[in-house]
């Protein structure tokens, strides 16, 4: 026994309304005393990973972000301590993401950054989310800078995305030397960043602003920079690479993320049919055949193009050689089915 008041010790005094609040539901004193001490939650034993990574690529298998919570909350919710080993215990984890109002992602090298792999918003996106929908508001999130032991410093999730953002996926002097490395350059601008950043997107859409995709398609589609990205992206295999890239970006449109104008979404549906038509799909998991967002798309072309859009994404063979030659100054609204 401790010898401190409640209101001294704040981990007991939690400990006791939890252990009342089990109590009024109907526990018994030893599961409510138990139950009221669960901290430390993880996946099953043997298990990695929250599982947001997966369903970020599989963008077909949901449409509500409430369902990235429940994957979330499914995965993770599994109690370790005294006498638990990775027992469910999916309320107990829940009462405990209530209290929730701050998390925290600690970085202590540059090796990686919070764009270069899904780990960032597999876990700290996944559990903002999952707090977003239990509470009905995101916490805040924050990011750890301790890679200068001398200098650390902590960061809110917008500002770190941010310079990210700036200090490389945006910056020509990031993309230039990359597009000296072919395909496996290519990838790292498809797979390494955007697919990443649609994966915070999804589970921290609070701190990424619409902008973000405006120039995404102006760095990325309409070449800001004259890197020559056009041509780039448009030879051998880095094809598949760009129409997977503008798959997402058409994903932030679909799903409200991006505010884009219709005449920038016209051009964009355009090319993206234009790519499955004459290159076939690229094997993603936000292209395939019955994918909601194939049809959205097949929905605002033209009869024609349609045609040969929905033969290419079933297996077919058909072209359409106006596409190619359809004028990239397009200014015909989204809504409109005839072509340029």
């Amino acid at each position: 026994r401790g010898a401190e008041s409640l209101e001294t010790n704040g981990v007991a005094a939690r400990w006791v309304a939890d252990v009342r609040v089990l109590l009024a539901a109907g526990r018994s004193a030893r599961d409510a005393g138990t139950q009221a001490a669960y901290r430390v939650f993880g996946t099953a034993p043997g298990a990695y990973g929250a599982g947001v990574n997966r369903l970020a690529t599989r963008t077909g298998a949901w449409q509500e972000r409430q369902q990235l919570s429940d994957a979330y909350r499914r995965r993770m919710g599994h109690v370790y301590g005294k006498e638990s080993l990775g027992d469910p215990a999916y309320e107990a984890f829940d009462r405990q993401l209530l209290s929730v109002g701050n998390t925290y992602l600690g970085r202590s090298s540059h090796l990686y950054g919070l764009l270069d792999n899904d780990d960032g918003f597999d876990f700290q996106g996944g559990l903002s989310n999952a707090v977003e929908h239990l509470r009905g508001e995101p916490p805040e999130n924050r990011v750890l800078q301790y890679e200068d032991p001398d200098n650390p410093r902590v960061d809110s999730l917008q500002r770190a995305l941010q310079v990210e953002l700036r200090a490389r996926n945006l910056n020509p002097q990031w993309l230039a030397p990359l597009m000296e490395h072919g395909y496996a350059g290519a990838r790292t601008m498809g797979s390494d960043f955007l697919d990443n950043l649609w994966g915070w997107q999804i589970t921290s859409p609070q701190v990424l602003r619409s902008s973000v995709w405006d120039e995404i398609n102006d760095v990325y589609f309409q070449d800001r920079h004259g890197l020559g990205l056009n041509d780039f992206l448009a030879e051998g295999h880095n094809v598949h690479v760009k129409t997977h890239m503008q798959a997402i970006a058409l994903l932030a449109a679909k799903r409200g993320f991006w505010d884009v104008d219709v005449f920038t979404l016209r051009s964009l549906v355009r090319d993206f049919a234009g790519n499955i038509i004459e290159h076939g799909l690229p094997g993603s998991g936000h292209t395939r055949p019955n994918h909601p967002l194939m049809d959205w798309v097949a929905d605002q072309l033209d009869p024609q193009q349609r045609e040969a859009f929905d033969s290419a994404r079933k297996g077919g063979s058909s072209r359409y050689p106006s596409l190619r030659g359809a004028s990239r100054d397009c200014q015909k609204p989204v809504e409109l089915a005839s072509s340029c």
